[in-house]
């Protein structure tokens, strides 16, 4: 049986034209947009939008008595002007000063009256305003576990730290530490990786280590990297004679409840000007030479590349950003007696060679220390977080590529509202401090401003 399709026709459209045609009709009405519609009718506004408008046009077109009705307007304008390049605002900022959503935050500081983390000033010395999004309104990421495609960089270096402290504290306990001309046993190695295969377990119940294939590679390599760094240690300690002191040694944290205290008190460090910031950290590994001097070690996981310059700096501090190694030596003498202190960053992969960075930490160093945390300290109790993105690089800016807040600053034209707010009362010292720092060189093809 056949069957009929009935295909209603399309309606034709209506001309502009033909509209004119009902304009004596009294039900018809004209609005050649939503301002002209509310003079028409007015106290019809349909929406908040509509209700603004309303507003201002009841204003006679002036803002500042539409601010005054609606202070959160005032708020949203100023925090969307803030992102806009320079050519695009409206209203141009006031270059003696930082707005409140350039970085001003007077009022929501309570200064350097706490104990801090070396890598929050470090955070604070690359971009104050990073520090005040993390450190100040504790704002977090939000990764959800099994989000990860691939395990990422910090679990990664999680994995090696706890399992070469778990290694060394059982080994120190046990009494399994080998002299300066030993080398480690098969089962030493055996142990090891018993450590970090049960390690390594723990991250991937946890949702945490990516897809199998690439976690594959990565566990593989993470096992390599750890025997490896043992053959590293045999050969260090032959060509140094130093032994192995102690491993996480933790200062200025508060015990949880019901444990006792087994760390070192915090690291109180001396201003220039002569305040005292305190701080807490863990030190990966504490040896000591033949001749009683101090070695402090700080395990790295990533690209070291950061770290092959420092004994040879002008600024081994690099204008704040490695802040770790001179607190460091302060907690291990507080910890081991007043000894002379040398501090490395170790490359524990054997993409790096497992090679250390570092120097020794006179009273030069310390001295530079509490000049560069009196600058950083002034930034906080004055309140003052500017957006610094750094040089440009890969399509990206050195202190954005992997910030979590990257969305929150201004999308465009970085270098140059940095450029712009430098120049704002309170920073001459941050900037001189900074930027007095040589960096590596703008890549090509990446953004300009």
């Amino acid at each position: 049986m056949a069957h009929r399709i009935r295909v209603r026709p399309r309606p034709k459209p209506v001309a502009v034209e033909s509209l004119n045609t009902l304009r004596s009709q009294p039900w018809f009405t004209v609005a050649t947009s939503f301002e002209h519609s509310l003079h028409q009718q007015p106290g019809e506004a349909n929406s908040r939008q509509d209700w603004e408008l309303e507003a201002f046009i009841a204003s006679g077109g002036k803002l500042p008595s539409v601010f005054d009705q609606d202070p959160s307007l005032r708020s949203g304008l100023g925090a969307a002007s803030a992102t806009l390049p320079a050519w695009a605002r409206r209203t141009p900022e006031d270059p003696s000063t930082l707005s409140p959503w350039a970085g001003g935050a007077s009022g929501l500081s309570d200064g350097v009256s706490g104990i801090y983390s070396p890598t929050s000033f470090e955070t604070l010395a690359a971009c104050p305003f990073k520090y005040f999004l993390g450190n100040v309104l504790h704002v977090k990421e939000t990764a959800e576990p099994g989000d990860a495609h691939r395990l990422e960089a910090r679990d990664r270096g999680a994995i090696v730290h706890d399992s070469l402290e778990r290694f060394f504290v059982d080994a120190a306990a046990e009494m399994r530490l080998p002299g300066p001309s030993d080398t480690w046993a098969v089962e030493d190695h055996a142990r090891l990786a018993a450590a970090a295969g049960e390690i390594c377990d723990r991250f991937e119940a946890a949702g945490k280590t990516g897809g199998a294939a690439l976690w594959y590679v990565d566990r593989a390599r993470i096992l390599r990297d750890l025997k490896g760094f043992l053959a590293a240690d045999d050969e260090r300690r032959l060509v140094s004679g130093n032994a192995f002191l102690h491993a996480e040694l933790s200062f200025g944290f508060q015990p949880k409840e019901g444990e006792e205290s087994a760390n070192q008190p915090p690291v109180a460090v001396p201003l220039a000007g002569g305040d005292v910031v305190h701080f807490r950290g863990r030190i990966d590994r504490v040896d000591r030479s033949p001749g009683g001097e101090l070695i402090v070690y700080d395990y790295k996981t990533g690209r070291a590349s950061e770290y092959k310059n420092l004994s040879s700096a002008d600024d081994p501090l690099s204008g704040g950003r490695h802040l770790q190694l001179p607190i460091y030596a302060l907690a291990a003498r507080a910890a081991f007696g007043d000894a002379p202190v040398s501090a490395y960053y170790w490359a524990a992969s054997e993409q790096e060679g497992y090679k250390a960075y570092g120097y020794q930490v006179d009273e030069a160093t310390l001295t530079r220390l509490g000049e560069v945390l009196a600058v950083l300290a002034h930034l906080v109790g004055d309140g003052l977080f500017p957006q610094v993105p750094g040089k440009p690089s890969r399509n990206s800016y050195e202190n954005c590529r992997y910030c979590p807040f990257d969305r929150v600053c201004p999308s465009a034209s970085r270098t140059g509202a940095w450029e712009s707010r430098k120049w704002s009362a309170g920073l001459a010292d941050y900037v001189a401090l900074t930027e007095a720092v040589s960096s590596e060189p703008a890549q090509p093809g990446v953004p300009s401003g």
